[in-house]
């Protein structure tokens, strides 16, 4: 069997903390790796997203803002992309960087699911009433995570 030719040193034991299915995204040692995997392979996007994931679940949002940042080179389009950038910047308090980068938001990205991310600036800022001007243009996006995520938000900001 090839099993019992495999040196038991190379077995890892089974760790809680990777994710099901034996994978390990998001693990804060895996930056690193995610960050060699983007310099071996710049025109792929699984580098930069594996160091972004990492990064982001490691809640390190200055370096996740980076590995945001060179994810979305790559991938401009993705929403899970913006929206985790997004989220980084908001936990760092820097709204307006945060709106910044979202003036330049591809043309591949709705105006709905433009409007759930400016609408989480605005919760993040404090302003309710600014985010309630933007939440019907979010019902339009159909993407449920983004208008859930603000209904969140803009409870925790009227029960202060």
């Amino acid at each position: 069997m090839v099993a019992d030719t495999v040196p038991t040193a190379y077995h890892a034991p089974a760790r809680r903390d990777c994710a099901p299915g034996g994978g390990s995204r998001g693990r804060a040692d895996h930056a690193p790796v995610g960050d060699h995997l983007a310099r071996l392979y710049p025109e792929h996007k699984e580098g930069p997203y594996l160091s972004a994931v990492a990064h982001t679940r490691a809640r390190r949002p200055a370096a996740a803002i980076g590995a945001w940042d060179a994810f979305l080179k790559v991938d401009s389009g993705s929403l899970t992309g913006w929206s985790e950038r997004n989220l980084a910047y908001l936990r760092l308090e820097r709204h307006d960087d945060a709106e910044k980068v979202l003036s330049g938001a591809p043309s591949g990205l709705s105006e709905g699911n433009q409007a759930c991310l400016k609408k989480e600036i605005a919760l993040g800022r404090g302003a309710v009433d600014d985010a309630r001007l933007v939440f019907p243009k979010c019902d339009e996006s159909g993407t449920v995570e983004l208008q859930r995520q603000g209904e969140g938000w803009l409870l925790l900001q009227e029960n202060k």
